[in-house]
């Protein structure tokens, strides 16, 4: 009937046709890749909560990428190609995978066509189509599951299971390798397995000096109880988990893999039912009809390395490990190669069956109850073989575990992610959390009275919405989860929907000059949020928006909202904001600054600052009374929360020493989380910015090309944040980096340069700007030049810092804004530039009531030359082409409202944001900007 054209039978018989199996495989690595996504899973202790598989079809040598969201995905298969390239010298020719959306997207596939790779994709509802793949998330989760339960692992522990998983896997014999496994079919090399131990055992690591000297000293325990959590995949040894959730690589250790570190617990009816993690999912719909994600988020973690020494000797660099059960004792050492694993190999020890009754395994997220030191055994109450476990059982193993299990360190310590779009925020595991900040936030939209609901107007612009999340910290450590309601405003119209937009924001100066003068003055400084600012402003204008989605009720697509009061996201939200609260301010007898429209001032004997950055107050007094009067009157106007005493602010960490009359800001959260952003929590530390020789020039054809322009930029507007707050000693880093941002400009070079600075950050983030102090309130500033160091244009760097005491309140570094023709020219650029920021500091200070009039302040410059054309109309052929407009400075020395004075270059603190320095000028200068490192 089939042959006949016969439309009933086709359309009642037709059968899928099978799927043979492919016994065929790719003629050599790296000829063809395939790749799968499985999740979502419960989040790690990372906030994992995704793994990327990627199967080569030669060797079936596999990967396995941790992510923290599907979006993520496809940059890690850009940066793992690019990285596997470069190693191997081959280059992929074919790559395969399902129809997942972190798959099949512009992004990834022009990737593909420009680096010359063919790729395919399996049919929809075809998991058989991309069989290698998944029978390799099958394979891995067998082995993960096994992991987890043998050592009563909390669920949480499941990424570091699933990459030793994909580890052991690598290393078993394969059907089609004939005897080979993946791992020797890629490499070439034949594995060994000297440095595997059993996964989840207790190992006692050697501690370093630090640590020797916080617990005791030399009459202190020389090793910390840790749980084995696999190789160390970035150097020799193996990977631990100490007491605090903290990653300890290390060569020495003890394992004790006979003594597990957990109790079997007999079944019983009371027990949880068994629920296992499905890694592998051959039966489950594609990813394709999954949400939609972001392109920009980085990936979580840098794609495993293919490393070629891998073939070295196994005796170098060799971890030190002691076996518990040796006869050698703790100063036996075995040797072991510093890659992943050595080159000769190694029989495996004849298996060994146990005599030990077995139980049925235990959920992984069941911590067994930490036994008594206090009740006896009896041969009634419990077999030998268990009380000999439960004995030998570390208690600081039994409160990580218990901790982990139960999820108490997790939301003090560890990152949580951020989801881009309300699928994800009610699909993950946060769900009821941030489910909950979005009912307020729609609740607090409701009853302020910011909208009302209306049919759709014909022909009117409706504005879009959507939802913005974020996870704040508490001064605890705590996370609180914020969910914000937003209009799209680039879909607003000039001229309909809006007109004036300009909202002032306070320079960082500002507060580092306020902050400075409330430790010198002993001045009480707290802080306010005003909850939904913009929600208090009033619009001038008629906008309707499209209601939120995923608010529980369905949506009539005739009903819009219009608008009553601005919403986060219009181009006129913080214009109105401000106006209204400039209104209420001044009603209080406040009055703006005129040298910073966002500082608020109350003349009074017992007077106040108020400094508005946006939503943040930033309070000083000197009057405990005036600042509760004030925060009194304005929760008459707004719902605000009174923060108290500052201890955060724009996120920096704030901490006080009154006894000095300093204040400390750092920015060490802010560092660890670009680095865990950017997958760099491994990066190697470095003393300074940038390399003394660099020579950054913009990529020529032929270069090696970075693979996603975007990441570059992103990184250094993270960079570039830390430099306004908190670091003026990476000023000039983020401005030679800043020259070659646009797309086009930067390439693989630069990105080393950006990450140079990113580990230079890592190894300084203790470090602290402080304010204050006990030396006079007297206006001081350096200025310096590099003459003509830019190779492309000749323009010279620049760059000036003031101070009024310890601690630079205000700088900056850049380029001059022509060619200079003598090093005194330059100099007269940087000294120019200064000197307008001097008129600005010096009035700010008289407004604030700390005259800078006698003596004026002083310019420090290092050449001789600048200083007499600043005071002097010196006239020489040398100079008589420089533009009126540069001896601006002239004028401000006859009138005594700038002196200029010369100081040596060894001193000039503004030598660092004009050059990389050495490693000895770096830190030299270091403590004269006012940072300091720990004691």
């Amino acid at each position: 009937p089939f042959s006949t054209g016969c439309l009933p039978c086709i359309q009642g018989k037709t059968q899928a046709t099978p799927h043979p199996s492919v016994r065929s495989r790719a003629a050599a690595p790296l000829d063809r890749i395939h790749c799968d996504l499985v999740g979502p899973l419960p989040p790690t202790l990372r906030g994992h909560r995704w793994h990327l598989t990627i199967v080569d079809d030669h060797s079936r040598n596999g990967w396995t990428i941790l992510l923290h969201n599907k979006a993520q995905a496809k940059q890690a298969i850009i940066e793992w190609i690019t990285q596997v390239q470069l190693h191997t010298g081959r280059k992929l020719k074919y790559f395969h995978s399902d129809r997942g959306g972190e798959f099949l997207n512009s992004q990834l596939l022009t990737f593909f066509r420009h680096q010359g790779i063919m790729f395919s994709f399996s049919n929809p509802h075809s998991p058989e189509q991309n069989g290698v793949a998944e029978a390799r998330n099958k394979s891995i989760g067998r082995i993960t599951r096994t992991l987890l339960e043998q050592a009563s692992a909390p669920l949480a522990l499941w990424g570091y299971a699933v990459l030793h998983a994909t580890l052991l896997n690598n290393l078993v014999p394969h059907a089609l390798l004939e005897g080979k496994t993946p791992y020797e079919a890629w490499s070439g090399v034949k594995p060994t397995m000297r440095r595997l131990r059993v996964w989840g055992c207790t190992a006692h690591v050697l501690q370093n000096k630090s640590e020797r000297q916080a617990s005791g000293g030399k009459l202190g325990p020389v090793t910390k109880t840790c749980i084995h959590v696999g190789i160390n995949p970035h150097g020799p040894g193996w990977l631990f988990l100490d007491s605090n959730n903290k990653e300890c690589p290390s060569s020495d250790a003890v394992f004790q893999e006979h003594a597990p570190h957990h109790a079997s617990i007999p079944p019983s009816d009371s027990s949880p039912t068994l629920e296992w993690i499905h890694f592998d999912h051959p039966s489950a719909p594609p990813s394709s009809s999954s949400s939609s994600a972001p392109i920009n988020a980085p990936p979580s973690a840098a794609p495993p390395s293919v490393s070629p020494s891998l073939a070295q000797d196994p005796r170098d660099g060799a971890p030190h490990e002691v076996d518990s059960n040796s006869e050698e004792g703790v100063g036996a050492h075995q040797d072991a190669p510093s890659s992943a694993f050595p080159s000769a190999p190694q029989a495996l020890p004849p298996l060994r069956r146990s005599t030990r009754e077995r139980h049925p395994p235990t959920p992984y997220w069941i911590i067994p109850p930490k036994p008594s030191t206090t009740e006896s055994s009896t041969p009634d109450s419990a077999s030998t073989s268990d009380a000999c476990v439960t004995a030998t059982t570390p208690p600081e193993i039994w409160a990580l575990l218990q901790t982990i299990a139960n999820g108490e360190s997790g939301d003090k310590r560890l990152e949580i992610p951020t989801p881009q779009t309300w699928q994800e925020a009610l699909g993950g595991a946060d769900s009821e959390e941030w489910f909950a900040s979005m009912v307020r936030e729609y609740n607090g939209i409701k009853d302020s009275g910011t909208f009302e609901e209306v049919p759709r107007p014909p022909g009117a612009n409706v504005v879009k919405s959507k939802w913005v999340y974020r996870v704040k910290r508490r001064p605890d450590g705590t996370p609180h989860f914020k969910s914000r309601l937003c209009a799209k405003g680039f879909s607003q119209k000039l001229g309909v929907d809006y007109l004036e937009t300009f909202a002032p924001t306070p320079r960082h100066t500002t507060a580092r000059l306020l902050l400075h003068l409330a430790a010198k003055l002993d001045l009480l400084v707290h802080v306010m949020d005003v909850d939904q600012a913009f929600l208090h402003g009033e619009l001038e204008e008629e906008i309707f928006m499209e209601p939120p989605p995923c608010m529980g009720v369905d949506l009539d697509p005739n009903v819009v909202w219009r608008l009553k009061k601005p919403l986060y996201g219009l181009k006129q939200a913080p214009r109105q904001w401000h106006t209204k609260l400039k209104g209420v301010l001044q009603e209080m007898g406040f009055q703006p600054a005129h040298w910073d429209p966002s500082l608020f001032l109350l003349r009074e004997p017992n007077g106040m600052w108020v400094l508005v950055y946006v939503d943040d107050l930033l309070l000083l007094s000197n009057s405990t009374e005036q600042l509760e009067r004030f925060k009194a009157t304005m929760l008459k106007h707004f719902p605000m929360k009174d923060l108290g005493e500052i201890n955060t602010y724009l996120g920096m960490q704030v901490t006080r020493d009154l006894s000095k009359h300093e204040i400390h800001l750092s920015q060490k959260r802010f560092i660890q989380s670009i680095l865990k952003r950017f997958g760099q929590e491994d990066i190697r530390t470095y003393n300074t910015p940038l390399a003394v020789n660099h020579n950054l020039t913009i990529p020529q054809p032929g270069d090696p090309v970075l693979p996603d322009q975007d990441r570059f930029p992103e990184l250094l507007g993270s960079i570039m944040y830390l430099m306004v707050c908190t670091r003026p000693d990476i000023a000039h880093a983020v401005s030679v980096l800043s020259r070659f941002v646009a797309p086009g400009r930067h390439g693989c070079e630069h990105w080393k340069a950006a990450l140079r600075v990113l580990g230079y950050l890592k190894g300084t983030s203790d470090h602290t700007l402080v304010l204050g102090g006990t030396s006079d309130i007297s206006l001081q500033g350096h200025s310096d030049s590099s003459w003509a160091d830019d190779q492309a244009d000749r323009k010279s760097s620049q760059g000036y810092c003031f101070s009024i005491g310890s601690g630079v309140i205000s700088w900056k570094a850049g380029r001059s804004p022509s060619v200079a023709l003598s090093t005194c020219e330059a100099e007269l650029y940087a000294a120019t530039s200064a000197a307008q920021e001097s008129i600005w500091l010096t009035g700010l200070l008289n407004t604030l009531g700390e005259p800078q009039t006698e003596p004026p302040p002083v310019l420090w410059c290092d050449n001789q030359s600048t200083i007499l054309l600043t005071k002097d109309a010196v006239f020489s052929g040398r100079s008589k082409h420089i533009e009126a407009r540069y001896f601006f400075i002239r004028e401000l020395v006859q009138q005594r409202r700038l002196r200029t004075a010369h100081i040596a270059g060894h001193l000039n603190v503004a030598d660092i944001f004009t050059k990389p320095l050495s490693q000895e000028d770096h830190h030299r200068l270091l403590p004269l900007l006012g940072l300091q490192a720990p004691i």
